[in-house]
């Protein structure tokens, strides 16, 4: 047989033609997938810098309101 007309061989570039286009359309999902992951990073790590700022916040007010609630509670004593 000439090249071109075997059955078999037709049925599988056809296959294969259909795989590369569900390959490339697979490419492009997972390129959108890596930026979408990438701005999930970029937000936990936002979050996580102004939890840390949160919680510096929160024990420097404990350190300064603190013993001033402490003096106030043995004053009543």
């Amino acid at each position: 047989m000439a090249n071109g007309e075997c059955v078999v061989g037709a049925r599988n570039a056809t296959k294969i033609e259909s795989l590369e286009h569900e390959m490339a359309e697979l490419k492009a999902e997972n390129r959108e997938l890596k930026k979408c992951v990438e701005g999930l990073q970029l937000g936990r790590a936002r979050l996580d810098g102004w939890s840390a700022l949160v919680i510096a916040l929160i024990a420097g007010a404990a350190s300064i309101v603190g013993p001033w609630l402490v003096a106030i509670a043995q004053a009543k004593q």
